[in-house]
This record gives C-alpha cells, sequence and structure tokens, in this order.
C-alpha cells in the first residue's frame, strides 16, 4: 500500500468508486480540496484530467462507503520518532 504525505500529489492509485453504493449526494464533491471529483450520471467520479493530492478526504466524506481510497495518509504526529541517543 503506498504512503503518502497528506496533500502531495504523486502517482499513486486514485480513490476507487463502488458505483453500486454512490447515491450521487454530493458529500464527497464538497469535501474535495481540489475539486478532483465530478457527478456523472449521477455517481460520482474522478475527473480525468483531476489533480487529486490523495487526502482521502472524499472517502472519509462518504455516508454510503462508495469510496475506497487504495492508499494510507499518515500525518507527521503520527510518525514514530526514533528514540534519542544515550
Amino acid at each position: 500500500m503506498p504512503v503518502i504525505e497528506r496533500g502531495e500529489a504523486s502517482s499513486a492509485p486514485w480513490p476507487e468508486i463502488d458505483q453500486s453504493l454512490c447515491q450521487g449526494c454530493g458529500d464527497c464533491l464538497t469535501k474535495c480540496p481540489t475539486g478532483a471529483l465530478t457527478l456523472v450520471d449521477g455517481r460520482v467520479a474522478v475527473k480525468p484530467d483531476a489533480l487529486c493530492v490523495h487526502c482521502a478526504d472524499c472517502e472519509a466524506a462518504c455516508p454510503r462507503g462508495a469510496i475506497h481510497c487504495p492508499y494510507e495518509v499518515i500525518f507527521a504526529d503520527e510518525v514514530p520518532q526514533p528514540s534519542p541517543s544515550l
């Protein structure tokens, strides 16, 4: 699983959208900081020319669990720090 720092653009996979679960509510659209998502025929889709920064806000915003981000976002305060040398 790729590890991406929040806000970092990369070549990691796009968010995966289960069209059978998406109801087109648009909650994910309002949370996406770059506008990488759109509605197509009443369902969410990633824009082909989108700049997804892999923040995973869309995944968290989806009330139906239709979006899965196949990468892990690690925040700086969650990274284990090395032990101080004695």
